[in-house]
This record gives structure tokens, sequence and C-alpha cells, in this order.
């Protein structure tokens, strides 16, 4: 497709080219004010006089700095950030601690042989990950038995609206509700892109979507993600003390967008009323409202509950994709909109971020994608 062969690569080009010549004309510019600061210092002028010249393009190099400081507060996290607030030496800091926590100077494997070498920690890393999200076995009676015990199915409109083209409006409602300052994916586009060239691009991006919509035409290098891995903790050891983090290009988060804004309207029609996420109108803080309201409840009249909670580990990623492909025809989805959902996931790979060293793309068998 022309968008992923041409378009994005081209439009990458200029930004690299752009930012290139920007830096080149920042620097020229900067030596300019220098000399003129010798020359100033140089020449015969009264100390008065000299003094103003001097605190003139000292503000003239100030202000040429001040772009670049920008990147110090993108880097910086929203709480020590305030809008339309100069970056000082507080922000530098800050993003200097971030980039050093995310960086991996060590990992233990599960026998606990220390492993410091950039190549080993990342050999590491691919077989955890490769685990990880290995295809899933499914026992073929098990699942049987579960789609026995009953179903919801959607109504039958919810296939003819699904199956509509995608509309100007819901292209413009993901591209407004998409979050900003987010780290973009190898192709190095991001959601700011698609904001500020709307009425430009309007139009093709409408017919993109559209196309991968309805031919489910996605490319393998289109639906590639680049993880990065977080430590959840100050000293992390093991590659369970690291979340992954997986960076997705900004159109195939629009798409995805655009399917699930369309999926919402008919979730309480297949959910469970007690189910919390996924439901329009529903929060996490319901559900322990009603667990402390329980518990108020047996103070008050002494009576006996039992509390039972149940955390599922890895739950998205563990995931078998059969598994969902059957589940989703059992809610009465069209065979249409299950080829589309399963386009997303046949052929998905990743490729792995650790300490700026990027792997080979490995395969993604098993889970879904968050967020």
């Amino acid at each position: 497709m022309w968008w992923d062969k041409y378009g994005k690569p081209k439009i990458k080009q200029t930004f690299q080219r752009e930012g290139a010549e920007r830096n080149r004309d920042r620097r020229d510019l900067e030596d300019h004010y220098y000399d003129m600061i010798y020359s100033v210092i140089r020449e015969q002028l009264p100390q008065t006089e000299k003094a103003i010249q001097l605190r003139k393009l000292k503000a003239k190099i100030i202000q040429l700095h001040s772009i670049k400081r920008r990147g110090a507060l993108l880097d910086t996290e929203d709480r020590d950030r305030i809008t339309g607030e100069i970056p000082t030496l507080h922000h530098y800091l800050k993003s200097r601690k971030r980039k050093t926590k995310r960086m991996t100077p060590y990992v233990l494997e599960k026998n606990g042989i220390r492993k410091m070498g950039q190549k080993e920690i990342m050999h590491t890393f691919m077989e955890h990950m490769t685990q990880r999200y290995n295809r899933i076995k499914i026992e073929e009676r098990c699942l049987q038995e579960l789609i026995s015990c009953g179903i919801n199915k959607i109504p039958m409109r919810a296939n003819s609206v699904l199956e509509e083209p995608i509309t100007m409006d819901e292209l413009l409602t993901a591209v407004r509700k998409v979050k900003t300052h987010k780290s973009p994916s190898h192709d190095g586009i991001c959601h700011e892109f698609y904001k500020m060239t709307w009425e430009v691009i309007k139009h093709d991006m409408l017919n993109v979507m559209n196309h991968k919509y309805k031919h489910g035409s996605e490319t393998d290098p289109q639906k590639r993600g680049t993880i990065i891995c977080l430590p959840k903790k100050v000293d992390p050891g093991g590659q369970d003390d690291y979340r992954p983090l997986t960076l997705l290009k900004a159109d195939h988060k629009l798409l995805t967008r655009i399917i699930a804004n369309r999926l919402q309207p008919w979730m309480s029609d297949i959910l469970q009323s007690s189910q919390h996420c996924g439901r329009h109108g529903n929060t996490i803080i319901e559900a322990v409202a009603a667990m402390r309201y329980t518990v108020a409840y047996t103070e008050v009249y002494n009576e006996p509950v039992c509390l039972l909670t149940i955390d599922f580990k890895e739950a998205f990623d563990r995931i078998s994709h059969p598994y969902l492909y059957t589940i989703l025809r059992e809610y009465g989805f069209s065979e249409e909109f299950c080829k589309r959902i399963q386009g997303l996931y046949v052929n998905t790979t990743y490729t792995l971020n650790i300490n700026g060293n990027r792997s080979q793309p490995i395969p993604i068998q098993s889970s879904v994608r968050q967020g």
C-alpha cells in the first residue's frame, strides 16, 4: 500500500532532514552570536554601551537554546511539569534520572547468574519474551464446555453497523482522543503529526483507514511493535522485575481505536453487568465501593461473609489467539469482522529495545495489546 511503502518513509525522511537543517542553522547562528560577543569585547566602546550589547546577545543565545530545551519538558513526568513552564535545571536533572532508570546494566537469569554484556542481556530478554508470547495450547473439550455454559449474542443490527465504511467523524474522533507526548514506534511518526496536519491529510487518511478496515491489508511491518522494558522497582534483577511496554505505530492505533469505538455500544449486550472493565460507565471504583459496602453490611448486621479476590497474573499476555477468535464467533460477530480482528494479530512481531540496541523481530503468538 502506498501509505506504508512511500508515504510514511517520505514523512520520516522529511522530519529527519528538517531536524538536521534546523540543528545546523542553530549551531551556525550560535557561532555568529559568539563572534559578535568577541567583537563587542574587543571594540573600544563605553562600558555602559558594551554591557547593553552583550546583554542583548546573551538574550538571543538564551532564546536560541530555549527551543532545544523543550525536549527536557517532554521527557519529564506530568506532575513535574506546568503548562507554559520554562525548562530549568530541575527538569534536566529529572530527565537525566529517568534516562538512567531506563538503562539495564545487568540481568539475572533464573539460576542466579548475572549477565552484564549487552549481547548477553539482549539474548536473555529475547529468550524470556519468546517464551512469554509463545503459542498457548487450548483443550478443545474445555473450550466447548465453556461455550456450553451460555454466551450472550450481539444484536443482528450490530454486524450491519460494523460492516459500514469508516466515516470522517469517526476518524476525527479517534484523532482527537489520542494522547499526546507519547513515544512513537520505529517509523518516528507520532500522534501530533495527525492532529497538526489534519486539514491536509484527512481525506487521504480516510481512504487509507477504509482500505485497511475493509480489506484487512495491514502489512507485517505495519503491525510490528517495539518493546521497551521498564523496571518495576528501584533495583531490578531478573526479567520479571521489568514491565514490557509496546510502542505501536500511530496509524495502527487509530484504526484499532475506531474499531473499539464501534464496539462500545454493544458491550452491555454481551458482557455481564458485574463486569467493570470494558463497559461504558463502569469503573473499578464501583468494584471497590461494592466490597466496602459488603464489609460495612456484615459489620452492622453481624453476618458471616466470604470475600474472594482472584488476580490473573499477566492476564492480557495469557490469552490464546485461537481462543479469542472462537469466542468472537460465539458472541455472534460476522465472519468478515472476525477476519479483520484476526488480521491484526496474524504474523505480528515485535523488536526489543534494550539500552538503545534493537533485536531481530520476534513473533507474538499469544496475548492481546492494551491501550
